[in-house]
């Protein structure tokens, strides 16, 4: 009698505690997210409290180019020392995607072919500035001191592209891989001695074993330069 009891007991414990469980459909399971280290220039040490900015490029309502810093507070961090870290959760990229005009970096200056056509794609980028937990701001032409070409993208399925963008004189030729849903895409530039005018730039989505590796930032210098070039036809 007694062991039957408790029989009921713990199946009546039991349905109670799924009953709970289920009553919260709002109920959010834990996002760790997504966490990207940064390391300063090779030589270079922190100078004063700097702060890390996530901004994704999307249009304004006249229809212009513009980066926004990711929502829900997430994409914001601190340097301690040489190195900084920061934290994109789900809900942030979630939002990035909710806006439908979400673009790849540098769409207004670069046109891109892709294969196949018509692939939808956004990119997020990194901007390191003064700034300190008790006066947070975003970065500006006055206070930027480090960034990087290395993005975190979104592409809606795998596709491969090319494109080319002039200026003064100069020419890059971007090829690049994009892996379906969210990835960190390394860049790569050679400088090759035959075309001195011409920088040959290879932007590939990377294993997720690699956000494990920092990401060396450089100071803000023109598109050409600033992207840790490596000369000679070979490289």
């Amino acid at each position: 009698m007694n062991q039957n009891f408790r029989r009921l007991s713990l199946l009546a414990g039991s349905v109670a505690l799924a009953s709970l469980l289920t009553a919260c459909p709002g109920r959010r399971m834990y996002d760790p997210g997504v966490t990207l280290r940064f390391s300063l220039p090779e030589g270079e040490s922190q100078s004063g409290p700097m702060a890390i900015q996530a901004m994704y490029t999307t249009r304004d309502e006249a229809g212009q180019v513009v980066m926004k810093p990711l929502p829900e507070g997430s994409g914001y961090g601190y340097f301690g020392g040489r190195e900084g870290s920061i934290t994109l959760n789900k809900v942030s990229l979630d939002k990035v995607l909710a806006d439908g005009k979400c673009l790849p970096y540098r769409a207004d200056k670069v046109t891109r072919v892709t294969e196949p056509a018509a692939v939808r794609s956004c990119d997020i980028n990194f901007f390191v500035y003064s700034g300190s937990a008790n006066s947070p701001a975003q970065p500006s032409s006055a206070n930027l001191r480090y960034l990087t070409h290395d993005t975190y993208s979104y592409a809606g399925q795998n596709f491969t592209y090319t494109s080319a963008f002039s200026d003064k004189g100069l020419t890059s030729q971007e090829t690049g891989t994009r892996r379906a849903g969210w990835s960190l895409v390394r860049h790569l530039v050679l400088h090759p001695s035959d075309a001195p005018n011409t920088y040959r730039v290879v932007r590939d989505s990377v294993e997720d074993s690699q956000l494990n590796l920092p990401i060396t930032l450089h100071a803000p210098s023109d598109y050409f330069t600033s992207m840790g070039v490596s000369t000679g036809g070979a490289q």
